[in-house]
This record gives structure tokens, sequence and C-alpha cells, in this order.
């Protein structure tokens, strides 16, 4: 068996049981999140197969760029792959809020918030299988034992989390009426947090400028999850309704 198969199963383990720990407590055991944490796990796959690679094909066919990406790769091209993967991915998460057991979970409180966190922890774990199967199909790997992935097996936890909070960011806008605003930011942070590594592989910057970037995006991203769990759970005083009033109130209003 090729080692990167053991390394998915402990990856899957322990980000499915950690996150998934976390999210039962946040939640107070509600179910239903898990129902969006399984519809999104094969939409990776699917962004990846069925639409950014058409994708890159259709703009590298008609205009002739080399693939490979290099420092000397037009920057259009280095701003087209850079936005892939926000642009396309970021929407399809949202894919399973068309079944109805999903979208009810939005009306929970703090159910955007949830929802987004679950989408995206599905997401995630389906990602590690699908990069896995590619890690699977590159000779250079065949010979590797499995505890040479540990590197994989540290990305994708995070990765897992940051998908999350990525479509948690989204739900949340626009669930207070900024969906436009909602989207663009969610892209942006997927920009941020692919930004370094896409610069390594084009050898434009080294790895420790990749390793601090990913970092210091992904502590930015747990502090802005902190900040949303807090107001979620804050009671809207504008919800507040007063049915009554004295007379002598009004008059003195």
């Amino acid at each position: 068996m090729h080692g990167i198969w053991v390394m998915l199963a402990v990856t899957l383990a322990l980000a499915g049981g950690l996150f998934g720990a976390f999210l039962h407590a946040w939640t107070a055991g509600e179910r239903g999140y898990w129902w969006a944490v399984a519809a999104g796990l094969p939409l990776s796959a699917f962004a990846n197969i069925a639409l950014k690679a058409p994708l890159g094909r259709l703009v590298i066919g008609a205009t002739g760029v080399e693939p490979t990406l290099g420092p000397s790769s037009p920057v259009w091209f280095l701003a087209f792959a850079l936005a892939l993967a926000p642009v396309v991915e970021e929407p399809v998460k949202l894919l399973p809020l068309a079944l109805p057991r999903v979208r009810r979970l939005l009306a929970l409180p703090g159910g955007r918030l949830w929802t987004g966190i679950a989408l995206g922890l599905g997401f995630g774990l389906g990602e590690a299988a699908y990069v896995a199967w590619g890690v699977a199909r590159a000779p250079v790997y065949a010979e590797l034992p499995w505890y040479a992935f540990t590197g994989f097996l540290g990305e994708r936890v995070i990765v897992c989390l940051v998908h999350g909070i990525m479509t948690a960011t989204l739900l949340v806008l626009a669930g207070r009426g900024r969906p436009v605003l909602g989207v663009l930011t969610a892209m942006t942070l997927h920009a941020l947090v692919n930004s370094t590594a896409l610069l390594y592989q084009a050898s434009i910057v080294p790895m420790a400028v990749v390793t601090v970037g990913f970092g210091a995006t992904v502590v930015g991203l747990a502090l802005l999850f902190e900040r949303m769990r807090r107001a979620e759970a804050t009671p809207d005083a504008s919800a507040d309704v007063v049915y009554f009033m004295r007379d002598d109130d009004e008059r003195g209003r």
C-alpha cells in the first residue's frame, strides 16, 4: 500500500475527530451539522476535476502560455493561477445549501457560523483525499514510507480549519445583508492563504517566506473566527421588541 494512504487515514481521523469534537461542543451536540460535513466531502474533487482543470486548459490553450509556473511566467497568468481556486471553490462549498436539511441549519442560533465551519470541514477532508490521490499517482513518491508524509498531515489538518473559517465568514456576512461582501471576503482570504505557496511554486520566494506567510494568515483567520464566534454568541440588542408602553411614556416623548 502506498504510504500516502496510511497518512491520509491518520489525517482524516485527526482532523475529523479534533474539529468534529469542537463542532459537537460548540453546537451543543446538534447532529444536523454532520449532514453539512458529509455534503461537503465530494466537492473538492468536483471543483478540481469538473471546473478548475477545464478552465485551466481553456486559458492555456487560448493563450499558448507555458503551464509550468516560474519567474518568467506572465503576471496575468500568476494572477489567474492565484484566483482560480478562490473563485471556483468558495461558491462550490455553498452547493449543499440546496439541500433543505442543510439549509435549515442557517436558522439555528449561530447557524450561519457553524454551518460554514461544517461545510468547510467537509470540503477540507475531501480535499485531503483528492490531494492524496494525486500524490499516489506520482511515481516519485511511490517508495516513501508513510511517515515521510507528516508535512501532508500538518498542512491538511490546518487547511480543514481554514476552509471552515472562510465559508463561515461568507455566510455570516451574507446573514447580515452583505452577500457580495461575504463572497469577496472569502475569496480574498483564500487567495491570501494560497499566495505565498504559489510564489514559491513559481520560484519567486523561498520556503521560509511560505512558512511565515502561511502561519501569519492562519493566526489571522483564527482571530477572525474567535471574533465571529463571540459576536454570534452575543444577543443582538436590536432584536428586543417593545410590545406595550404606558400612556405617560408616550406623552413624554
